[in-house]
């Protein structure tokens, strides 16, 4: 799963409503459920309160935390929950809260959201407002929580790719993060890879007078199979 996933998953829900206690399986919305929710939760549901949130019924309604564990492809646990991840979790990490990640989760008591990108961010904001884009403000929030195993929006798979038939390695997961117009060492081997980042498997080496490597001509690719 990559941070875009997570995103776009995110993203998908704007425009629900926000419904207290509800999860993503929950919809779409029932009586039943907000009068079930209601008897859970009666300090939040107040008569105010559970007559704005009527207006779910029959639409899809969702609350902050079932956001983010939706958003996430991981089980249904509150708030709390999700800020002891770091801590029970060695798929988490807290991060600075200045330098989001599309797809981190950021946390303050009673609220969780998942950032967009830099600036803004994807929650479930209340009963008032629905799930919404939110512009990020890291002050607001007090800590931002990282899954580790996500991959990136660029290189899914770090090691060896194929694409047109030809190898080139990543050695990270981000954009530029590939071996390219060089030679690496990669498991005790040594490899050339052309400027576009393809394996050279062949070819004329070409010297200077004094034996050092200038460049490849009629280059030859390791047929992928």
């Amino acid at each position: 799963m990559t941070r875009q996933d997570v995103v776009e998953r995110a993203q998908s829900l704007l425009g629900w409503y926000y419904v207290y206690g509800a999860k993503y399986a929950n919809n779409p919305i029932t009586l039943n459920l907000i009068n079930s929710l209601r008897a859970q939760n009666s300090k939040v549901y107040t008569d105010s309160y559970y007559n704005k949130t009527l207006k779910a019924v029959g639409h899809n309604g969702i609350d902050c935390s079932g956001l983010v564990c939706y958003a996430m492809n991981i089980p249904d646990i509150g708030s709390w929950y999700i800020s002891a991840l770091p801590r029970t979790d060695i798929e988490y990490c807290l991060v600075d809260k200045t330098k989001p990640e599309p797809g981190d989760i950021a946390w303050r008591s009673g609220h969780v959201a998942i950032i967009e990108n830099a600036t803004t961010i994807i929650e479930a904001k209340g009963v008032d407002y629905g799930v919404i884009r939110s512009p990020y403000n890291p002050n607001s929030f007090t800590e931002l929580i990282r899954r580790t195993t996500l991959l990136s929006n660029y290189y899914e798979n770090i090691g060896w790719n194929i694409t047109d038939g030809k190898w080139w390695y990543a050695y990270g997961h981000d954009k530029g993060e590939y071996y390219h117009g060089c030679f690496a060492f990669i498991n005790d081997k040594l490899y050339l890879f052309d400027e576009n980042g393809y394996l050279i498997s062949g070819g004329d080496y070409i010297t200077d007078s004094d034996g050092a490597f200038l460049r490849v001509d009629n280059i030859v690719y390791k047929e992928a199979k």
